[in-house]
C-alpha cells in the first residue's frame, strides 16, 4: 500500500483474509493495515472500522499457535491494535470485541506479549468494558483479563489497582445466569480465581460481593444441578483464597444466610447419574475446597464465642466428626479444633461431649496421614487445659498416639511433631499417671514380645531428629517427666521411675537443650528439671545414679562439625561450643540477659551440682 485510502485498505484486507495461512505469512502487512487505519481514524473520526474488524476476527483465530503469537508481538501489532481501541467510539463495539480477542489470545501462555500489552496501556483502556451494557464486549473483556493476567503478576496488579477485580466480582450473579450469560459468568469466575491468587487481588475484592459468591454456589447446586462444574470450581476456589486469612471475609460468610447452604451442600450434595471419572474427581475437589472454606470461616476470633454458643451448630459439627464420610468427619474435626481455642471450650468438649474419645477412635480407624493430622491437631488443643489432662490420659491417648513416633513414620514430620506436643502437654503440670504411661506403659500396637514404651520412642526420635524445634519439644517431654516423677517421689514406685529417668540419654538431652537454646523458657525448663534431679543426691537412688549424671553435666560438649554453607547464603548462627557450666555461669552473672527468676534458678542448680559433687567425693572416700 503506497497511499492511505479506504479503498486500498479494503483491497489489502480482502487479500489478507483469503485464508488464515496467507494472513499469518504476511504479519508485517497486517501491522501496516492496523497502523494506517489508525492514521485515517485520527484524521476522520467517522472512518469505518469494518475492514480491520474482519481482519482482527481472522487474526484472533490464528493465535492458537505460539509461533504466530511470537511473530505478532514482534511486528508491533499489539501497539497498533491498542491505538485503534483508544481511537474507536462506543458505537464501534463490534471492532472492540474482535480487537480484545486479538489482545487476549496474543497473551495465551506468552509473557513477552503480556509485557507488550501492559506497556501499550491496553489494560486501563479495557477495564471499563467490564461494565459495558453489551454482554459480548463484557465477555471478551473478561477473557482478556483472564488470558493477560494468568500467572503474570504485573497485569494482575494493574487490573486490581484499576477496579478490575471490583467490576468482575459484580458480574457473578444468578440473574446473569438466568439471562443466558453463563459463558460470560464462567469466564469472569475463572479470571477472578486467578486474580485473587495475588494479595493485590484479594485486597481489591469488595466485601459486599462475598454473599454473591455464596449465592452462585447455591445456584449451581440447586438450580443448575451441577451442569457447569468448571464454574462451580472457580467460584469455590475464589472464595477459599479470599477467606483463608481474612477475618472480615470469614465473618461475612458466617453472617450470610447462605452459610447454612454450605453445610447442607457438604451433607447432601451429590452428582446424579454420572460415570465420567473426570467429573467425579472435579466434584470431589469442589467438596474438599468447600470443607476448607467452612473450616476457615471458623478461624474468626471475633465469632468464636458466638459459634460455640450455637448449640445446634455445635451438635451438627459433633455429628460430622463421627460420620462415615471421611471428608465430612475431617471437616467436623477441624472445625471443632478451631472452636477449641479457649480453655472453657476445651473443657466442655472433653467433660460434656467426650470429644477426646471421638478423636482417638477416629485416629485408630484411619491410617491416612492427612486425616490423622486433623485428629492430632484437635486433640492437642484439648490437652492444653489442666482439667483435661488426666481425662485424656485415661482415654489411652498416650499409647494410641505414641506409635506415630516410630521411624517408619519419619516422612510424616508434621504428625510426629504434633504427637510430641500432645505427649508433652499430657505430662505437664506434674501429671504423674500420664508420666508413668510414658515411662513404662505399653503401646497399643505392641506385639506380645515387644516391650517398647512411649519413652523409648521419644528417645529414639531425639537420636534421629535434626530439626532444633522438634528436638526441643521432645526434650520438654523429658523435663515434664522429671518434674512429675520427682514431685511424687514419696511413693515407692517413684523410685523405680526415677532410676529409669536417670539414664545417660535423658540427662544428655536435657543438659544439651539447656546449654544450646537461645530461648529463656527452654533454658529455665531444663534448669528446673536438672535441679530436681541433683537435689536428690541424699537418697540411695541419687547416690547410685548421680555420679554418672554429674559427669555428663561437667564434661565437654559434644563435638559437632560446622555445617557446610554454600556461597551467597545467609550466615548461619554459630553453634554453642562452651561447656554446660560455662553457659550456666554466664547465665547467672549480673551481665547476663536472662530474667531474674531464671538467674535465681540457675544459682540453685549450681548449688545442687556442688552438693552432689561433694557427696560424690565423700562416697568415694568411704569406699576407699
Amino acid at each position: 500500500m503506497s497511499d492511505i485510502s479506504v479503498e486500498n485498505l479494503e483491497r489489502t484486507v480482502n487479500d489478507l483474509t483469503e485464508s488464515p495461512d496467507y494472513l499469518v505469512s504476511h504479519l508485517p502487512l497486517v501491522a501496516q493495515v492496523f497502523q494506517e487505519t489508525g492514521t485515517l481514524l485520527e484524521k476522520d473520526a467517522a472512518t469505518s472500522l469494518e475492514q480491520v474488524t474482519r481482519l482482527a476476527h481472522m487474526l484472533a483465530g490464528t493465535l492458537v499457535s505460539e509461533t504466530v503469537r511470537s511473530d505478532l508481538g514482534e511486528n508491533d501489532i499489539i501497539q497498533h491494535v491498542t491505538r485503534l481501541i483508544k481511537l474507536s467510539s462506543d458505537e464501534q463495539t463490534t471492532f472492540r470485541v474482535q480487537a480484545l480477542r486479538v489482545l487476549g489470545n496474543a497473551c495465551i501462555d506468552y509473557d513477552d506479549n503480556r509485557k507488550r500489552v501492559l506497556e501499550s496501556g491496553a489494560v486501563q483502556l479495557i477495564i471499563p468494558y467490564l461494565q459495558s451494557q453489551n454482554s459480548e464486549l463484557t465477555k471478551v473483556a473478561c477473557g482478556f483479563c483472564l488470558n493477560s493476567s494468568m500467572d503474570y503478576e504485573p497485569i494482575q496488579k494493574e487490573i486490581s489497582e484499576n477496579k478490575g477485580v471490583h467490576w468482575i466480582a459484580g458480574l457473578l450473579r444468578p440473574s446473569r445466569m438466568e439471562n443466558g450469560e453463563e459463558m460470560m459468568v464462567t469466564i469472569a469466575a475463572k479470571a477472578l480465581d486467578n486474580l485473587v491468587g495475588e494479595e493485590s487481588g484479594r485486597k481489591a475484592f469488595p466485601l459486599t460481593c462475598v454473599p454473591h459468591l455464596l449465592e452462585m454456589v447455591k445456584y449451581e447446586w440447586k438450580i443448575d444441578r451441577f451442569e457447569n462444574l468448571e464454574l462451580l470450581e472457580s467460584l469455590v476456589d475464589t472464595l477459599l483464597q479470599l477467606i483463608a486469612e481474612d477475618e472480615p471475609v470469614q465473618n461475612t460468610v458466617l453472617d450470610s444466610d447462605e452459610f447454612s447452604v454450605l453445610l447442607e451442600f457438604m451433607e447432601k450434595a451429590e452428582l446424579e447419574d454420572t460415570e465420567d471419572e473426570d467429573d467425579v474427581k472435579q466434584f470431589e475437589q469442589i467438596q474438599t475446597s468447600l470443607s476448607k472454606i467452612i473450616v476457615c470461616a471458623t478461624f474468626s476470633d471475633s465469632k468464636l464465642k458466638e459459634l460455640y454458643a450455637n448449640k445446634e451448630l455445635l451438635s451438627r459439627f459433633l455429628s460430622w466428626s463421627t460420620s462415615e464420610s471421611e471428608i465430612l468427619a475431617q471437616c467436623g474435626i477441624y472445625v471443632l479444633g478451631n472452636l477449641a481455642r479457649t480453655d472453657e471450650h476445651c473443657i466442655d468438649l472433653v467433660q460434656t461431649h467426650h470429644f477426646e474419645k471421638t478423636l482417638l477412635t477416629a485416629f485408630e480407624m484411619s491410617d491416612k496421614a492427612i486425616f490423622r493430622y486433623a485428629v492430632l491437631g484437635s486433640l492437642k488443643h484439648l490437652c492444653m487445659p489442666k482439667e483435661n489432662k488426666a481425662i485424656i490420659g485415661q482415654a489411652n491417648a498416650i499409647p494410641i498416639v505414641a506409635p506415630v513416633l516410630e521411624s517408619t513414620n519419619d516422612m510424616l514430620k508434621r504428625n510426629q511433631f504434633i504427637a510430641i506436643g500432645i505427649i508433652k502437654l499430657l505430662c505437664a503440670n506434674n501429671e504423674y499417671n500420664n508420666a508413668i504411661k510414658v515411662i513404662s506403659g505399653p503401646l497399643t500396637e505392641n506385639k506380645e514380645e515387644d516391650d517398647t514404651t512411649p519413652l523409648d520412642l521419644v528417645l529414639a526420635c531425639l537420636e534421629r531428629f535434626d530439626d532444633p524445634a522438634a528436638k526441643s519439644e521432645a526434650t520438654r517431654i523429658l523435663t515434664n517427666l522429671v518434674k512429675a516423677v520427682w514431685f511424687h517421689q514419696d511413693t515407692e514406685a517413684s523410685s523405680i521411675y526415677r532410676q529409669k529417668l536417670l539414664n545417660h540419654s535423658i540427662i544428655q538431652a536435657i543438659s544439651e537443650m539447656t546449654r544450646t537454646t537461645k530461648f529463656p523458657i527452654l533454658k529455665n525448663d531444663g534448669i528446673v528439671a536438672l535441679t530436681l534431679i541433683f537435689a536428690d543426691s541424699q537418697s540411695e537412688t541419687g547416690k547410685q545414679m548421680l555420679p554418672e549424671a554429674l559427669s555428663i553435666i561437667t564434661g565437654e560438649p559434644p563435638k559437632l562439625g560446622l555445617p557446610e554453607q554454600e556461597p551467597g547464603t545467609e550466615q548461619q548462627e554459630t553453634p554453642e561450643t562452651r561447656t554446660f557450666l560455662e553457659v550456666l555461669v554466664e547465665l547467672i552473672s549480673q551481665d547476663g540477659k536472662m530474667p531474674t527468676e531464671i538467674r535465681c534458678n540457675g544459682c540453685v542448680l549450681i548449688e545442687k551440682l556442688a552438693s552432689a559433687a561433694h557427696i560424690g567425693k565423700l562416697g568415694k572416700k568411704q569406699k576407699n
